[in-house]
C-alpha cells in the first residue's frame, strides 16, 4: 500500500510539495504503523490512519480534490463497489477526481488469487467500472488500460 504515493511525491517539484496534503486508511493497523514510521523517517506530509472504508467517520473532515482507490473494489460486489464509490463521491470537492481500478482476468493470476490467497476477484472491463461510477453519482469518466489493469478517472462536476 502507498508505494505509488511515495513515488509520486518524489516526482513532484520541490516547490510544489508544500501544497500537498495526503491521507490514507486501511483496516490493517500493522500496515498503518509501518507507514507512519516511514513518514516519520522520510518527512512526507502524509497521514495514515486505521479505518473502515465504508465508515464515513473514518475519513478526515472536509472535501478532497483527488481520491485514489485502487486494488480494493476488485474484491467487492457491484453493490458494495457502488456504495464505496458513492461515499468517495460525497467526500470529493466540486470538480474533484476519483481514480479507481479494475482488473482483467488472467488465468495464472486468477488461479493464484483463488487457490492460494483465497481471494475471489471481480473482473470488470472499463465500461462496467464506468457504469458503477455513474450509479454512484459521477458525471464524467475516462479510462486507461495498462496490461491487466484499468484505471478509471471519474469526475465529480456537480
Amino acid at each position: 500500500m502507498a508505494r505509488e504515493l511515495f513515488e509520486a511525491y518524489q516526482e513532484l517539484d520541490v516547490s510544489d510539495r508544500h501544497r500537498l496534503e495526503c491521507h490514507g486508511l486501511d483496516l490493517d493497523g500493522q500496515l498503518i504503523d509501518g507507514l507512519k514510521e516511514r513518514v516519520a523517517r522520510e518527512g512526507q506530509p502524509f497521514e495514515f490512519v486505521p479505518g473502515e472504508a465504508f465508515d464515513p467517520d473514518t475519513y478526515p473532515p472536509g472535501s478532497f480534490d483527488l481520491i485514489i482507490s485502487t486494488g480494493f473494489t476488485e474484491f467487492l460486489s457491484d453493490e458494495d463497489t457502488v456504495r464505496h464509490y458513492a461515499l468517495l463521491r460525497a467526500k470529493l470537492a466540486r470538480n474533484g477526481v476519483l481514480f479507481a481500478s479494475g482488473m482483467r482476468r488472467h488465468g495464472v493470476s486468477d488461479y493464484l488469487l483463488r487457490n492460494i490467497a483465497d481471494l475471489h476477484t471481480n473482473y470488470r472491463d472499463p465500461d462496467h467500472i464506468q457504469e458503477l461510477c455513474r450509479r454512484a453519482g459521477f458525471e464524467s469518466m475516462q479510462h486507461r488500460t495498462f496490461g491487466l489493469q484499468t484505471i478509471v478517472e471519474a469526475k465529480a462536476t456537480l
